[in-house]
């Protein structure tokens, strides 16, 4: 005698099937409230660009340094002198420029730390500002005090004068720091007296005297055979009296 399970109308079809494994996909439980993460870029090769850059134009500025050290050291007179000052009073333009630049762009940001009441913040900002504002002074005295004079005689070119009367003077001078004395050298110091009773001082290195004999011989007549006796006629870049042409009257 066999036994069947009662059929009721009213039961679902689903409900006389044998259990079967589940087919349906199980979705994780998310927080939909969580605001989504911003997708990743990649920051390496801008960095990398940013880095080359500012090394790029670090080596060119050393670069500009030695080469204008090297020129005014081997400059005397005339057109080459007055550009290689040029040339050396524009590396404390850019030092004042670029230190000014820095100023301007940190002082927001210590503002901003100041505003949120950041110890720390405003320690940071304040090391950084330190050094632009140590530089800013010493190369905007020199830029400006002494690289203007230089742009100006740059742009007006030489002028004649007359100098009444010339004197000469051997210098030496000598490195001293501590117990240490450096190595003497030797200056000739050209004094001249112009009309109107001012005069103006003209230092040439002995090593650098001697090469330029279309302005060195009436100098070493007039100041040095003859100090005080003889006229001559100067074609000079007059603020920085950089010396361009010399004649004997």
């Amino acid at each position: 005698m066999s036994y069947e399970a009662p059929f009721f109308p009213h039961q679902p079809p689903a409900a006389r099937e044998p259990l079967a494994p589940s087919t349906a996909t199980r979705i994780p439980l998310t927080n939909v409230f969580a605001t989504p993460a911003p997708p990743r870029t990649s920051e390496g090769p801008s960095r990398g660009r940013t880095r080359g850059v500012v090394a790029l134009v670090v080596a060119l500025f050393i670069g500009e340094c030695i080469a204008a050290f090297l020129w005014v050291g081997t400059t005397t007179y005339g057109f080459t002198r007055i550009l290689s000052l040029a040339l050396a009073y524009s590396v404390a333009f850019q030092i004042m420029s670029a230190c000014l630049a820095a100023i301007i762009w940190q002082l927001p940001r210590f503002r901003r730390a100041r505003r949120v009441d950041s110890t720390q913040g405003r320690h940071k900002q304040l090391r950084a500002l330190s050094l632009p504002v140590v530089l800013l002074v010493p190369s905007a005295y020199i830029s400006l005090a002494h690289g203007m004079p230089v742009v100006a005689d740059l742009m007006t070119g030489p002028r004649t004068v007359t100098v009444s009367s010339c004197t000469h003077e051997m210098r030496t001078h000598q490195l001293k720091f501590g117990d240490y004395r450096g190595k003497p050298t030797f200056s000739r110091n050209f004094t001249m007296t112009l009309p109107d009773g001012t005069t103006r001082q003209t230092v040439i290195g002995l090593s650098k005297f001697g090469h330029n004999a279309e302005i060195e011989l009436p100098l070493y007549d007039a100041c040095i055979e003859k100090p005080g006796e003889t006229s001559m006629t100067l074609d000079v870049y007059y603020r920085t009296w950089v010396i361009s042409g010399a004649r004997l009257d």
